[in-house]
């Protein structure tokens, strides 16, 4: 046998074998986390901050990053008018930004909660949890629907009266069932230790399928509301409220006073990032074919660098990256022609003022290729075999999914971009045409 075969098959032989202890390392260190550490907290927290429980308060809990929190906005309308009668309270992620996008237009109070220091820090921990039940809630959502909220104490140590969460979208799609370690372990061992802090557990909608097809994330938090509610529901369409053009920049209002487009090539994670020189090219091709267009790139502070090299590339263009706040953004966005962007949170702000967008998916038929006014909101993405998100997202398993935007030619993207502002020209006054779709 060659010595190249031989070396390929110990070269993989030893991935195996480190994914292998990688797994039990995971599962026994998180099975005494659970065992020794979350149940004892929880326990303790019972015992020494006792809760109301028939408190009229209700409590919703939402997660995840800036996009999220705008997704959310669909059900927490409907959530704010079935208990009109009752005190509602927002728990959000820090990293979502829920108060500056939502400036509580669903709630009456929004509370910030970092959920990583909260699962790091046992300090931090204590305190959030007792200041949540000296409040008390009698009605307690969980509007997380990638998985059953078993990770952290801050899930099931609020002992309301109605508990509902959501089963999760991982664990009945694609791959899951036979191949994710992970998501076999959260189900099989470590939820039935934490079982009995929950009430009602909402079924999966695509708990009977065995497909690589992941549906809208609004229609798994669409399924939690109808469960909670009893009701069923029409209008589904985000919301975010305008900006106050009070607290606008000069500098950023005279750019809003022209025409342009706005570019936010930065991601949350890398493997959402398209090349930043093929950015610059599509850019340059929109100037070109419409000189009335001026780029404007949009960042967080952490994408200054990254909106500074695409700026060099892009002549003309005006760069504000790491100067927009949530309020600036919404304002800038409002007054933009379209967006041009990665899979981000600036898409969802977008389709939730009903602008036009084009975004660069890195998934096929995904979580949010059908989501929002399909005339002018525009996904792009290649047709791919789906290969479970959760077990490579999450997890970092290496695969063909973190090529899937580099894959995305630049002829692909010039070419709807010219679609879509070929439909505007034609339809500027009226769109979006079609209705809001999830």
């Amino acid at each position: 046998m060659k010595k190249g075969v031989l070396f390929t098959m110990w070269s993989q032989g030893l991935k195996v074998i480190r994914e292998k202890g990688k797994q039990l390392s995971y599962s026994f260190f998180f099975f005494l986390k659970v065992v020794f550490f979350d149940r004892l907290f929880t326990e303790l927290v019972n015992l020494c901050v006792p809760m109301d429980r028939e408190s009229s308060n209700v409590l919703i809990i939402i997660g995840g990053g800036m996009g999220d929190a705008v997704v959310a906005s669909s059900v927490l309308k409907h959530y704010r008018e079935y208990f009109h009668d009752r005190k509602l309270y927002l728990l959000s992620n820090v990293q979502n930004h829920a108060l500056d996008i939502l400036e509580n237009q669903f709630s009456d109070e929004t509370i910030e909660v970092s959920f990583y220091k909260f699962k790091k820090d046992p300090i931090y921990a204590w305190r959030m949890i007792k200041k949540l039940r000296r409040i008390g809630f009698g009605t307690v959502v969980y509007n997380i629907t990638l998985g059953l909220p078993r990770l952290s104490p801050l899930f099931y140590a609020l002992d309301a009266r109605e508990i509902y969460a959501y089963e999760g979208e991982p664990f009945h799609t694609g791959e899951s069932k036979s191949n994710n370690f992970y998501v076999w372990f959260d189900n099989n061992i470590i939820f039935p230790l934490v079982r009995k802090y929950f009430g009602k557990i909402v079924p999966s909608v695509t708990a009977n399928t065995r497909n690589s097809f992941l549906i809208s994330v609004i229609r798994h938090e669409y399924a939690l509301l109808c469960a909670v509610t009893k009701q069923s529901f029409n209008d589904m369409q985000t919301f975010v409220p305008v900006a106050n053009e009070a607290k606008i920049l000069p500098e950023i209002a005279k750019v809003s006073q022209g025409n342009f487009f706005l570019v936010a090539p930065g991601a949350g994670v890398s493997y959402r990032r398209w090349p930043i020189e093929r950015f610059a090219f599509v850019c340059n091709k929109i100037v070109e074919e419409n000189s009335e267009l001026i780029p404007v790139i949009v960042g967080g502070k952490d994408e200054i660098e990254l909106g500074r090299e695409l700026s060099k590339l892009v002549s003309p263009s005006i760069d504000l990256s790491g100067k927009t706040d949530i309020n600036a953004l919404k304002f800038v966005i409002a007054r933009s022609k379209f967006l041009f962007c990665n899979d981000t949170g600036f898409v969802h702000l977008a389709i939730a003022m009903k602008k036009p967008t084009i975004c660069l998916s890195y998934w096929w038929e995904g979580k949010y290729t059908e989501y929002g006014h399909l005339d002018i909101n525009r996904w792009v993405y290649n047709k791919e075999p789906m290969i479970h998100y959760d077990q490579n997202w999450k997890y970092g398993v290496g695969t063909t999914m973190f090529n899937r935007v580099k894959s995305i030619s630049t002829e692909k993207v010039v070419t709807e971009i010219k679609s879509l502002i070929n439909y505007l020209k034609k339809n500027g006054e009226n769109a979006p045409i079609e209705p809001f779709s999830f």
